[in-house]
């Protein structure tokens, strides 16, 4: 797959929020996502449309690719979420065309990629794909609200439609594998892994953990409104910790001895 992915703004919304989007994900991987201002037939068009979502389309025998955008995903994780499933896809179609010694998909239907090609679409995190006669699309798969939280008005916030550590780390599997097996990779520590883009000196981090080997937690941007030590250690005992919902603090809670484990 070409590593280099070109994109086109048809939108009312920010132009630069868009970029960003783009930008922060190239960072952290081994894509170089270019915006172009005229029209191509290879580049992702980023559209307004009621639904949020990525999709592919035929015509004139060629695939378009298009990232479907409202007002709802106009933030920027939820944006890079859109170019992730637009990125997958587009991975996804390159893979089984070149089973079958092809480079282009020259058909009238999107559907044709199932019936002619076989192809079989491997779903991404909490993500629903539809394919029906001319459209492929990637889209939110809601999840459902968990009947336990307390109080029962509490909303519950969506990540299915924001971009995860995850995300990231299953398209740098995927797409960018090669990118440090010639290099000095860095040591990376907590389930982290070296970033495609600089192989010999940073690691790509899972939340809560900082630093170029991602060795450190990450600390609140204001520790005295948190009023606790960060590191808490698990009691047989009931304890009560009172959080400010307004303030950002964080809690790593490690067992009480090396025998013992934090369930």
């Amino acid at each position: 797959m070409n590593k280099t992915i070109e994109y086109e703004i048809k939108t009312g919304f920010s132009e630069r929020t868009i970029e960003v989007a783009h930008d922060l994900l190239a960072k952290e991987t081994c894509l170089n996502f270019t915006r172009i201002y005229g029209q191509s037939t290879s580049a992702t068009v980023i559209r307004k449309k009621d639904k949020c979502s990525a999709s592919a389309e035929i015509h004139d025998k060629k695939i378009h690719y298009y990232i479907n955008v409202n007002w709802s995903c106009s933030e920027r994780d939820k944006l890079q979420r859109l170019i992730y499933w637009s990125t997958e896809m587009r991975y996804q179609i390159t893979k089984c065309l070149a089973k079958h010694g092809r480079t282009e998909f020259l058909a009238d239907r999107m559907i044709e990629l199932l019936t002619t090609y076989h192809c079989i679409f491997e779903n991404p995190r909490e993500t629903d794909i539809n394919i029906s006669n001319n459209l492929l699309e990637f889209s939110g798969e809601k999840s459902p609200k968990k009947k336990d939280i307390v109080p029962s008005n509490l909303v519950q916030k969506d990540y299915s439609v924001e971009i995860s550590f995850h995300d990231v780390r299953f398209l740098n599997e995927k797409i960018c594998k090669d990118s440090c097996k010639s290099k000095p990779s860095k040591k990376c520590k907590n389930n982290s892994y070296p970033n495609p883009r600089r192989c010999t000196s940073t690691c790509l981090c899972p939340f809560f953990y900082s630093g170029t080997s991602c060795e450190k937690l990450v600390m609140p941007k204001d520790p005295w409104f948190c009023k606790s030590n960060p590191l808490l250690t698990a009691t047989s005992k009931k304890r009560t910790l009172v959080l400010d919902l307004f303030t950002e603090c964080f809690y790593k809670i490690k067992p009480s001895s090396r025998t013992k484990k934090f369930m």
